[in-house]
């Protein structure tokens, strides 16, 4: 999964797989691409969810890839702001059982 501000936003979020809850955590700051690491589990929907407020702080010592302004759709850090989890992309896999 990739989030807006994966370098200095980690989010508070849940995931399920028809209702059931495969992972509660915080996603990690990363220069990219987080995975998530759950047991292999059968359904037909996925739902990602924001449980708390993004946390920022950057984990990269301030290092400047792309000069410019920060995401302005970020809540973190800011105390009157609405905090939103905003999803870049998302793969999910598939596992393929053999045939009998």
């Amino acid at each position: 999964m990739k989030l807006s501000g994966w370098r200095t936003q980690s989010y508070r979020i849940r995931i399920l797989v028809d209702d059931r809850v495969v992972f509660a955590g915080s996603t990690q700051r990363s220069l990219g691409y987080v995975t998530f690491d759950f047991p292999t589990v059968m359904g037909k929907s996925l739902k990602v969810e924001l449980t708390g407020s993004a946390n920022n702080r950057d984990a990269f010592g301030n290092i400047v890839e792309i000069p410019g302004t920060p995401d302005p759709q970020s809540a973190a850090g800011k105390s009157d702001a609405k905090s939103v989890l905003s999803i870049v992309e998302i793969e999910v896999y598939e596992v393929v059982l053999p045939r009998d």
